[in-house]
């Protein structure tokens, strides 16, 4: 996968590219996914930030390399811990939260 350039925000469409994947796809992930949401502007574009790209690089490494579906994605992140969905979604957004942390702090 090419290297992600050092800006702050990403379109729908350079996240798609870095992570190898199609813009349809990266739409229905955040669906599906809540770390990764991307922050919208007035006019409703997502802007993406460094932390979301490598969300996204991960999620199709797990679905297209490793052949995993949506639903069988969920059940093997519920089932390794044995967290519930809440559960689950509080610690992912720990996890990137004090991934976050040093990334701000060099700004």
């Amino acid at each position: 996968m090419p290297p992600i350039p050092a800006k702050r925000y990403f379109t729908v469409g350079e996240v798609a590219q870095l992570a190898g994947v199609s813009v349809e796809q990266l739409r229905e992930w955040e669906s599906v996914f809540l770390p990764l949401q991307p922050r919208r502007s007035m006019a409703q574009r997502r802007y993406y930030q460094h932390h979301e790209v490598l969300i996204a690089r991960r999620l199709r490494t797990l679905l297209v390399d490793e052949e995993y579906t949506l639903n069988g994605l969920r059940r093997r992140l519920r089932e390794r811990d044995g967290l519930s969905p809440a559960q689950l979604r509080a610690e992912l957004q720990g996890l990137l939260s004090s991934a976050q942390a040093p990334l701000l702090a060099t700004r």
